[in-house]
């Protein structure tokens, strides 16, 4: 039996999804000349979302479930050094295009703090938290809210700048816009500026950036301009249902990317 989170997406890795990843994954090395079994690999990416979903130690790992959990963190390492958990992703994506299709039209980006009580070279003073060290999430989202990029840097770095970098960190080929086809970026204030409207015309998107003074009571309202930020919002509230995620104890970005690569691929899934 399959569990479920209550956003409906699975603890374990479902047969037809497992058809799909299974060919994303190195090859297992020869053992023509002996030498231990190769552990299983369905196995070991169930505990990898076991410590996503619980946000458990590695240590904690259930053995008996799992195996031995340093076999699960050293399989975690390889597939991280070979961007398995982006083409994971990547392909998630292009599941959820084949039966829905991404939402183009209508996208949204926004940043949120993290915290990381144990530091770690990449992270930076949380300008939120009394200067406690951080990082923050870049993310982009569909019109569903699906993620389709995420980007993570210290939690002192403004979002403004990263605008052009998480607009380019697809792990798969944006469509580009036309007047048939157009692309709306959904942005707040701290994008109410030349540098970022400069980005967003260069991506050929049309923008919609919320006013750093608040909007006019009697300001014009557009046909169809009903709020859509939200929805990058609500995704980085998904995020938090992934334990691992709310917290960051990772010692590089690396792995922290590899979390979230998995995380977005189940939400697309």
């Amino acid at each position: 039996m399959w569990h479920y989170a209550s956003m409906s997406t699975p603890r374990q890795v479902p047969d037809d999804l497992w058809g799909e990843l299974e060919q994303l994954l190195p090859a297992a090395p020869s053992h023509a000349k002996g030498g231990r079994n190769r552990a299983n690999d369905r196995t070991l990416l169930d505990g990898m979302l076991h410590v996503l979903w619980t946000g458990g130690a590695w240590r904690a790992l259930p053995r008996l479930v799992f195996g031995p959990w340093q076999t699960v963190y050293d399989r975690f390492a390889e597939w991280k050094r070979a961007g398995v958990f982006e083409q994971i992703w990547a392909r998630c994506l292009h599941l959820y295009d084949r039966k829905l299709g991404i939402e183009w039209q209508w996208q949204s980006a926004d940043g949120t703090m993290v915290r990381a009580p144990a530091g770690g070279k990449e992270a930076g003073p949380n300008p939120t938290d009394r200067g406690k060290p951080g990082y923050k999430e870049h993310l982009l989202v569909d019109g569903r809210g699906v993620p389709l990029s995420t980007v993570s840097t210290a939690a002192n770095v403004n979002d403004g700048p990263m605008l052009p970098q998480v607009l380019n960190a697809l792990p798969i080929v944006r469509p580009q816009p036309d007047r048939a086809h157009p692309q709306h970026l959904c942005l707040d204030a701290a994008f109410d500026n030349a540098p970022a409207r400069e980005v967003i015309c260069e991506e050929r998107y049309t923008g919609h950036i919320a006013p750093k003074g608040g909007r006019a009571p009697k300001g014009i309202v557009h046909p169809g301009g009903q709020a859509r930020r939200w929805k990058v919002e609500r995704t980085h509230a998904w995020h938090d249902r992934f334990r691992r995620l709310v917290v960051n104890w990772e010692k590089t970005l690396a792995s922290r990317y590899a979390f979230i690569c998995l995380a977005n691929a189940l939400i697309a899934y």
